[in-house]
């Protein structure tokens, strides 16, 4: 009697002070009744009586057959070397699930196999004050032909997968939510030391916050990782795929992709680090492929990673970067500089030597600016230009002109452009016809490095940053053209030196023969003498900013 007194004298104790008490149970305390023909309905029986608190551990090197089994509150398998086999008849109910209450779940040392989803943990609605959590490790999925995801996950806010080994699912693992309906960020999330082979997809992420991800690989897939939206603080060390693009393997959108986010959804603060795609083979399109996103925050960090070439598969591009990103270190990819344009959407692939060489990055890049203004552009064609002053941009120093173009028209600058990476930035967007700014050899006409379409909203410009690589030395025009009437809306237009989508452009610097007459510039702007000479300048710098702008001579030269 004392001793059933003391107990639940400990069990009023631990309830008032939130303690959550361990109890262990055996399967083999809970034995199949007739006509039982399975495992469910024991297990599901030592579960409840665990009633949210305790852990279940099962029988050492024994095989169970279920069809699927309801978790609640925190419970933890201890799976012994055995296994659970799908037994149900129906391949899309889970094999363990939640009832979309909270669950704090963690399994170990188990094999899971079947043509059904293995876990699916979701929180029903916009639930802030109950929680998801799944630990696992030490766990072999083994799916069936490729027919179910494995893990589903949704609003969870701690997952911590380590040593794991899954085969032939459709996705390996998904962790999403949907911010429309009010649902919270998915949190917290550590997956470490996981080998995916022979799936459709290995990951699928939408809305996280805050994830890390080391050592994962996907071998023989259709696509490795797949960023679907609003993603962010995500840093991946180690990841590997290889053999993406398999035939057979066709996971939808993203099929053909080592990794993809996709266009015009917000991605931010992404890291990919000492991270490949290798081995691209049959259906690959690319390795890394970084949509372009319009009035959405987006970048992405790509250290010391590599993406392999293929001049076997028709299409593959080792690497399509469209957003805002920077690259350091050593990579290795096509040797060749390819452009694709939509009418909506602009698309460059940033691609250079296979022999690989360091890119600069924020920290040491030195912009030269080749050209800095409009006026610098002279005029070719058969047509009429009208420039006329508008009110200030959104972006830069609002050097905002509308130009409209009637018949075929050109406005450009000649410029002699080294072999190795430069920048084109452009705030502009096009209001009818169809206006473009170009990049071309003009030895090779046919030779055109780059060609973009202005944002086509018709309401306002869209800053741009387009790296482009040129071949060869030589003469080169930047220019405006349109082949019928046409009118857009000009911010700013600048070509520099170097390779860069984020850098520091305080001043503007640019060569002319003389100070411009019209245009916005700001204090501390300066211009280089293209043509000094004996008693003058080798520069301006602007000592008035604005459209009345001032500039005064700097670096006298003897007379």
């Amino acid at each position: 009697m004392s001793n059933i007194f003391a107990s639940a004298l400990n069990k009023k104790l631990q309830d008032k002070v939130g303690i959550i008490s361990d109890t262990t149970v055996l399967a083999e305390q809970f034995p199949i009744i007739a006509p039982e023909t399975d495992d469910t309905a024991r297990l599901q029986r030592a579960l409840d009586f665990l009633n949210g608190k305790g852990t279940l551990v099962l029988a050492s090197l024994v095989s169970y057959n279920v069809k699927s089994l309801t978790l609640k509150g925190s419970v933890k398998i201890i799976g012994n070397g055995s296994s659970i086999n799908s037994v149900a008849s129906d391949n899309t109910v889970p094999i363990f699930k939640n009832d979309g209450n909270a669950v704090n779940l963690k399994i170990s040392d188990l094999t899971i196999k079947g043509r059904n989803r293995a876990i699916e943990l979701v929180l029903n609605g916009a639930n802030y004050d109950k929680g998801l959590s799944l630990t696992i490790s030490k766990v072999d999925f083994q799916g069936y032909t490729r027919t179910s995801d494995c893990i589903y996950l949704r609003q969870i806010d701690f997952v911590d997968i380590q040593d794991v080994s899954n085969f032939n699912y459709s996705t390996f693992l998904t962790i999403e939510s949907d911010y429309t309906k009010g649902e919270r960020d998915n949190t917290q999330i550590h997956l470490r030391n996981i080998m995916c082979l022979q799936v459709k997809l290995g990951y699928k992420f939408k809305q996280i916050d805050k994830a890390v991800l080391d050592g994962l690989d996907v071998n023989e897939c259709g696509s490795g990782f797949y960023f679907e939206a609003d993603n962010k603080r995500i840093q991946m060390n180690a990841c590997h795929v290889e053999r993406y693009g398999s035939a057979g393997y066709d996971g939808g959108i993203n099929y053909g992709y080592g990794y993809y986010f996709p266009d015009n959804k917000s991605q931010l603060d992404i890291s990919l680090n000492n991270s490949t795609a290798l081995l691209p083979v049959d259906n690959a399109k690319a390795g890394l492929y970084q949509g372009l996103v319009e009035n959405l925050l987006t970048n992405l960090v790509i250290d010391n990673c590599e993406f392999d070439k293929s001049d076997t598969i028709s299409g593959y591009k080792a690497v399509i970067l469209l957003g805002s990103y920077l690259w350091k270190g050593r990579f290795k990819y096509d040797d060749k500089s390819a452009t694709t344009w939509k009418t909506t959407l602009t698309k460059s692939d940033g691609l250079i030597e296979e022999t690989g060489r360091t890119i600069p990055t924020s920290r040491n890049l030195l912009p030269f600016a080749l050209i800095n203004s409009h006026e610098q552009l002279s005029t070719i064609g058969t047509g009429t230009m009208t420039i006329t002053n508008d009110t200030d941009g959104i972006f830069n120093k609002g050097r905002l002109i509308t130009i409209a173009t009637t018949s075929q028209y050109e406005k450009y600058v000649q410029l002699n452009l080294k072999k190795g990476w430069h920048t084109l930035l452009l705030a502009a967007y096009k209001k009818t016809g169809s206006p473009f700014v170009y990049v071309q050899n003009i030895a090779s006409p046919y030779n055109t490095s780059l060609q973009i379409q202005p944002n086509v909203d018709a309401t306002s410009e869209r800053l741009v940053r387009v790296p482009f690589y040129v071949q060869q030395d030589g003469q080169y025009k930047v220019g405006i053209m349109s082949s019928s009437d046409a009118t857009m809306v000009l911010n700013q237009i600048e070509v520099v030196r170097g390779f860069g989508q984020y850098f520091t452009d305080d001043n503007t610097i640019c060569r002319r023969s003389a100070i411009p007459t019209v245009g916005y510039f700001d204090l501390g702007d300066r211009i280089t003498n293209s043509q000094p000479a004996a008693g003058g300048y080798l520069g301006w710098v602007c000592v008035t900013s604005g459209t009345s702008f001032a500039f005064k001579g700097y670096g006298s030269i003897q007379a």
